[in-house]
């Protein structure tokens, strides 16, 4: 069975203290390394970056980001009108964008320093 990206909800809870951002389902047990990616302008595009045996994750901390994400056909010849997800998020929305092993991924800063 083949899997897809998934978005994974956060909570929050917020009191008089301020508020507390919860990932009560997010698993780091594969997590290898940790990057924060910032974005000077809204032009610049990364793309495509995938890894056959490694997943990842991104999380919006500042700003907007649009995500595009792949599944290759072939990794060493691919198709190039293969479909594709694309994934829209800000700082002010919390899940986690999770690509499972196997997908390349691109993305766009819709805000200037904006950061994932």
């Amino acid at each position: 069975m083949q899997k897809l990206p998934e978005i994974i909800q956060s909570g929050y809870h917020q009191d008089e203290r301020g508020i507390l951002t919860f990932f009560n389902d997010l698993d780091l047990t594969h997590v290898k390394r940790v990057y924060v990616i910032e974005h000077p302008d809204t032009k610049i595009v990364r793309a495509w970056k995938g890894h056959k045996m490694e997943q990842k994750w991104f999380l919006v901390i500042a700003g907007s980001f649009k995500v595009l994400a792949v599944q290759p056909d072939d990794w060493n010849h691919p198709s190039h009108n293969w479909p594709f997800n694309d994934f829209f998020f800000k700082s002010t929305d919390t899940p986690v964008l999770h690509f499972p092993v196997s997908f390349a991924n691109g993305f766009r800063a819709l805000a200037p320093g904006s950061q994932m």
